[in-house]
């Protein structure tokens, strides 16, 4: 269930963007702002959706521990974002010390491409920066960054002729395409940023001059 009523018990005002219609899903992003007592802004953010899994969430306790019934996931990933964050704000209201105003994006469809946050519109918060909760590790661990990722599908197109009768007529998309990669950087190119090329393939017999090479 949506945490809409938890955030409301808070004294947030929340609403539901419409995230969901923007890759085929029916729930949206929540969105809660709870004015401050003092001057700035902070964010928050986790997600509610977690990896596919057909059997449903089982839970069970033991010496205060939550683990998984065995047979399926706990669906920590990122309700344990959620619950921090709900935490969190529990333990600031019950100090009775003044807070900046607190703004939560509990998003959508990260497991399958970010396209919660992808939707957000930014222009709700007031915030500068957001802390979002979705990491493992010790308490404290800090991510202030994360790996990319770019895919580069490369087609060369040559000129087909028959490799035995007449080859001066074809030009051949195979060895275009490794003068190519000879020239390309490989590797480790600087300290964070590395390239391969991983997939390589074209022609379609020995006697053909190959027209057509695609990389990845």
């Amino acid at each position: 269930a949506l945490p809409i009523w938890k955030l409301e018990a808070l004294g947030f005002t929340v609403r539901e963007d419409e995230a969901g219609r923007t890759f085929g899903g029916d729930t949206g992003t929540l969105i809660a702002i709870l004015p401050g007592t003092r001057k700035g802004s902070v964010l928050f953010c986790s997600h509610m959706d977690r990896v596919k899994n057909g059997h449903g969430i089982k839970v069970r306790e033991k010496d205060g521990v939550l683990y998984s019934g065995g047979d399926t996931i706990l669906a920590a990933d990122d309700v344990s974002g959620i619950c921090a964050i709900l935490d969190g704000v529990r333990r600031t209201l019950s100090s009775g010390n003044p807070h900046p105003r607190i703004e939560i994006a509990f998003t959508v469809g990260e497991e399958a491409g970010l396209f919660g946050g992808k939707a957000l519109d930014l222009s709700v918060f007031q915030s500068s920066c957001c802390f979002v909760l979705d990491s493992p590790g010790l308490l404290g661990r800090l991510v202030n960054g994360a790996p990319g990722h770019v895919r580069f599908a490369i087609h060369v197109k040559g000129k087909p002729a028959h490799a035995g009768n007449e080859p001066e007529k074809g030009l051949s998309a195979i060895r275009v395409a490794a003068d190519a990669i000879m020239h390309l950087q490989e590797g480790r190119i600087t300290p964070t940023v590395v390239s391969n090329i991983g997939v390589i393939k074209g022609g379609t017999g020995t006697n053909v001059v190959p027209d057509l090479c695609e990389m990845t």
